[in-house]
């Protein structure tokens, strides 16, 4: 297909909620489009009325839009079920041609073929029984049960010239005679996604590697129908780092469910980049980076892993580029803390943020991590006196650290930093055994096992006006264990 303007379209099936895969497919269709100042366009592919999924398509076009990958047709969204009359008109003009036929068989006559087969160690294929039925035979089969409409697969061979996997030929005799028209009326993927896009002059397919397989299939109807081949690109899978694919369960059974918890900026970098390389050191990319610099032949074939630590990584990169209050992990540290512990002030979230910040492993556990390694910044935390013990300290020395450091606490200013407090410590300690002061000090504070260091927890109390208070009141109950 030779088009001057790029035409591309995302195909989107609400049987379900928008997800990473279709989010990936949505945002490299937009970003080839304006790569090549092309057209992007939104299609409801609603033929599955058996598993629709109610409310999809209003979460499809909000999240797209969130999302800032807005189709040139939103206003006017090419739906499917809309267009069942072309798709009768091109079946019927199939089988007219004899590249197609009704089929009768039963769902049961299908499933003792598939078995048979499989015993045979034959790959499923139907056997054409319906092929040559007489004019008088398919009027007493109908009037008993309503047909299928079949594609009658010709001899030869079929090559497709992927923009990703390269050139791939099949030969046309392991192609079963796929279903173009269900007994409902309603179209198969198989016909409809190549009217559609014949239709709507689509000049390059995007869709996960999944479609590999059917694609014979859809390059014998376009030749079927005398009709241009659009270019077509198709995408590595997405899986988890044991390589099994990222399936709607992993954290990715709503496209918008990120955007409550990652920076827009950051997704969007860590999506493109989920199979596509630019073949350079840059990692941090804005849109417009990513439109500029963009282009389907740098997809990988191989699968896209998705890393929970490197999207951690750019999420903290996009973090440390905004003011932090008006990040979206400002906006839910403040929520949790206000939820759990019941304050909320600048005064008190400021400082904590960037510490957390430091230690966040996975933007989704936030709340965890909030509970399990600050909660001693809210409460008094309760701990056994062995927590207080570093090494073969006996209690009388684990006395004398806590002691020294809360002489050395005296010392510390107002809002002191980590840096200022280590400063004083180090002096103190010199070449002696840091452990042995700043172990029983941490712990007496915390009442964790692991935390953040005893220099971060102190600059915290430190920015309370009771803050050495504070401090003094927990070192002498760590004190009074012993």
């Amino acid at each position: 297909m030779k088009k001057d303007k790029v035409r591309v379209r995302f195909a989107a099936s609400p049987t379900g909620f928008l997800h990473v895969g279709g989010l990936r497919t949505a945002l490299f269709d937009y970003l080839f489009a304006k790569k090549h100042q092309g057209q992007f366009f939104l299609r409801i592919d609603d033929t599955d009325q058996a598993r629709y999924v109610e409310g999809a398509v209003d979460q499809i076009k909000q999240a797209l839009e969130r999302y800032g990958i807005v189709p040139d047709n939103f206003d006017d969204i090419y739906i499917q079920s809309k267009h069942l009359a072309r798709y009768k008109e091109i079946a019927d003009q199939l089988v007219a041609q004899g590249h197609a036929y009704e089929c009768f068989c039963s769902p049961e006559r299908l499933d003792k073929l598939r078995q048979l087969q499989t015993d045979q160690k034959q790959a499923p294929k139907y056997d054409r029984r319906c092929l040559n039925l007489s004019s008088e035979e398919k009027d007493k089969l109908r009037a008993s049960a309503k047909p299928v409409i079949r594609m009658k697969i010709p001899a030869g061979e079929s090559v497709l010239e992927d923009i990703v996997y390269g050139r791939i030929v099949t030969k046309n005799e392991f192609l079963d005679d796929q279903i173009l028209v269900k007994s409902d009326g309603f179209p198969t993927y198989h016909l409809a996604n190549i009217i559609d896009d014949h239709d709507m002059e689509i000049t390059h397919v995007v869709r996960g590697e999944e479609w590999i397989p059917s694609t014979p299939k859809h390059l014998v109807l376009y030749q079927m129908l005398g009709w241009s081949v659009p270019q077509f690109a198709h995408l590595p899978l997405i899986t988890k780092p044991d390589h099994k694919k990222l399936s709607k369960r992993d954290q990715a059974s709503d496209a918008l469910l990120y955007l409550e918890i990652f920076e827009l900026e950051a997704i969007l970098n860590y999506i493109a980049l989920l199979g596509w390389n630019p073949k350079t050191e840059q990692e941090i990319f804005s849109k417009e980076d990513l439109m500029a610099q963009f282009d389907l032949p740098k997809i990988n074939r191989a699968n896209a892993i998705f890393d929970v630590k490197k999207f951690t990584w750019l999420n903290k990169q996009w973090i440390g580029k905004k003011e932090l209050e008006q990040t979206i992990f400002y906006r839910n540290l403040k929520n949790i803390i206000k939820n759990k512990w019941g304050v909320g002030g600048e005064a008190i979230i400021n400082p904590i943020a960037r510490l957390v910040l430091g230690r966040v492993e996975d933007f989704w556990n936030l709340e965890q991590l909030v509970e399990n390694e600050f909660s001693f910044f809210f409460t008094v935390p309760e701990y056994e006196k062995n927590l207080l013990r570093w090494k073969n300290m006996v209690d009388n020395e684990i006395k004398l650290s806590l002691n020294t450091s809360k002489e050395l606490v005296a010392k510390l200013a107002f809002n002191a930093s980590a840096a200022d407090i280590q400063k004083i410590f180090f002096d103190y300690i010199g070449t002696g055994d840091k452990g042995g002061l700043l172990w029983p000090l941490r712990a007496a504070l915390s009442g964790l096992k692991a935390s953040p260091g005893p220099f971060e927890i102190l600059s915290l109390f430190l920015v309370l006006p009771k803050g050495k208070e504070i401090i003094s009141e927990r070192i002498e109950k760590a004190i009074a264990k012993l």
